[in-house]
């Protein structure tokens, strides 16, 4: 977990892939079902799931990020999609200041 509020961008960037290949696996599967079949069916809203779990995912790591970060959930909707890459790591930068006036 240390790892993760380390490395805020990256935990987002790895959380937005994941969603990219967990849509892109969907719409595979999408496209290779029958649709007159039952069991094209249930592979077609086993597709669905997938794709809105893996945007439910990213959302709330957006959302974990974004408070990590110490800014508001706001930006979410504010910035579009992209809105964790652009904030500062206010946070962190303070524990980083407060380190070094501790080391000294």
């Amino acid at each position: 977990m240390e790892w993760f509020e380390k490395h805020l961008n990256w935990t987002w960037a790895f959380s937005w892939l994941l969603m990219q290949i967990i849509s892109l696996t969907s719409y595979v599967l999408t496209i290779s079902a029958n649709e007159t079949s039952i069991s094209g069916a249930i592979i077609i809203l086993v597709s669905f799931l997938l794709s809105i779990f893996s945007i439910i995912f990213w959302l709330v790591v957006s959302g974990w990020v974004i408070k990590q970060k110490g800014e508001s959930l706001w930006w979410i909707l504010l910035s579009g999609w992209w809105s964790p890459v652009w904030l500062r790591n206010i946070r962190t930068m303070a524990k980083e200041q407060m380190a070094l006036i501790h080391d000294k």
